[in-house]
């Protein structure tokens, strides 16, 4: 099998569970169409797609607009036994069904986890160029105390994903452990065998979207915030870099 460069992997539960924790945007109608609008915008990217579905939910408009890249995008769909816990069991779960079950995921170099109802536009500044971390396990945006993560979007080896798999467990978000603490712990760990496993994007990603969170848009940026935003950025990896 060739051997892609990176995929993106795009999680997703279009119809998720009743649970005790906070998800504003709950209806499967609304989410549907989120998924929807992102897989437009990623398709013609052209990168290799797996888009992972813990709900069981049966898309036509989804299943139809797959069909249309029957070699760029994977489909797989499961039902979730883990999503009642908070939202972060249920995306651990996404992940480890499709390291197990992907064959795109099992025959890349790096995999590119993205919240599937999310858009990133500037994606290919994001990347850089990744032949210049040959020694990285993974690619990601760390507050400056290196203590929690944005896991949007997160790139990675697949030889990383072992040291992230190690935390699940520990994920309880009654207990404020959240999917991003697990994801920081992961890094942690890989630094201690691996010097050089964690860097910082190219550039800061732009999100576009709606918060499954608070129902909110992530709105696009214009020119004056995006250039705050990449400045603050080059100061934070200047000063995580010391």
């Amino acid at each position: 099998m060739k051997k892609h460069k990176i995929c993106l992997l795009l999680t997703a539960c279009i119809a998720p569970p009743q649970t005790s924790h906070r998800l504003n945007r709950n209806k499967a109608e609304e989410r549907e169409q989120d998924y929807y609008t992102a897989l437009q915008q990623w398709l013609p990217m052209g990168y290799p797609i797996v888009f992972c579905e813990s709900s069981l939910y049966q898309s036509e408009r989804i299943q139809a607009l797959v069909a249309q890249y029957p070699n760029q995008v994977e489909y797989l769909s499961f039902m979730t036994q883990k999503s009642v816990l908070g939202k972060g069991n249920g995306e651990a779960e996404i992940l480890e069904y499709a390291f197990e079950h992907s064959t795109f995921v099992q025959a890349t170099e790096w995999v590119a986890k993205v919240t599937g109802r999310l858009f990133v536009p500037n994606f290919k500044q994001v990347l850089g160029n990744l032949s210049q971390y040959p020694q990285a396990q993974v690619i990601s945006d760390l507050n400056i105390f290196l203590s929690y993560a944005d896991t949007r979007l997160v790139i990675f080896r697949p030889s990383f994903y072992p040291y992230f798999q190690h935390f699940f467990d520990q994920i309880n978000e009654n207990q404020g452990l959240y999917f991003e603490h697990a994801f920081v712990k992961a890094i942690h760990l890989c630094l201690t065998e691996h010097l050089h496993a964690w860097r910082m994007f190219a550039e800061k990603p732009i999100i576009v979207g709606i918060s499954g969170t608070s129902n909110e848009l992530y709105g696009y940026p214009n020119v004056a915030q995006r250039l705050r935003i990449r400045l603050a950025y080059a100061l934070k990896k200047y000063l995580v870099s010391k």
